[in-house]
């Protein structure tokens, strides 16, 4: 299942909400998530959520200038 979901500080509410309806219908509880252009899946939790997914945009942007600079 594909999913895109925007991110913002409600994403693990918004992600276990959704995924507990679905897995009302087909019966599924372990579930596992790819971020973007990531090849592995990692299980689905709060810290894996919180680890894998950048919620505020700046925070990437910092990243991504300190690898420059480094």
């Amino acid at each position: 299942m594909f999913v895109e979901i925007e991110r913002t500080p409600a994403i693990q509410e918004n992600l276990r909400e959704l995924l507990g309806g679905i897995s009302q219908l087909c019966g599924i509880n372990g579930w596992r998530f790819r971020y973007q252009s990531e090849p592995s899946s990692v299980e689905f939790n709060e810290d894996s959520v919180a680890k894998n997914i950048i919620i505020e945009y700046i925070k990437l942007r910092i990243d991504e200038i300190n690898k420059r600079y480094k």
